[in-house]
């Protein structure tokens, strides 16, 4: 269960883009890999499921090793594009996930990498 879940967007009455961060104890420890796979497994129970486009681990503004997770989905009728943002240190994971449309994503996400990438968890 996440410890503090956030969300903020921009408040348009068209969906437009969208960041939830996610902090979570983990009841033991676990590699970025194997924590990212079981979100995607978890998400799937529910009904979501992700199609990966593109998978790397690199290094986070404040050194920690993260991962950097490319992502569709469809969800209520809208073609969804999302970019994970994933660090893991001992038996805390903290998630950014930015999303937007499909058709979006390209340029939006360019504005957005940089913020995302100074996750951490220390």
């Amino acid at each position: 269960m996440p410890a503090w879940r956030g969300n903020t967007g921009t408040g348009d009455h068209e969906f437009r883009d969208n960041v939830v961060i996610i902090v979570e104890d983990l009841p033991a420890k676990m590699s970025l890999d194997a924590y990212a796979d079981a979100g995607i497994r978890s998400a799937s129970l529910q009904g979501v499921d992700f199609e990966e486009q593109r998978r790397s681990h690199v290094v986070l503004s404040d050194g920690t090793d993260g991962l950097v997770i490319d992502s569709f989905s469809e969800q209520q009728g809208f073609e969804l594009a999302h970019r994970l943002v994933v660090a893991v240190h001992d038996r805390v994971a903290v998630t950014l996930t930015f999303t937007c449309e499909r058709d979006r994503f390209d340029t939006s996400v360019t504005a957005v990498d940089a913020y995302l990438r100074t996750l951490s968890v220390r």
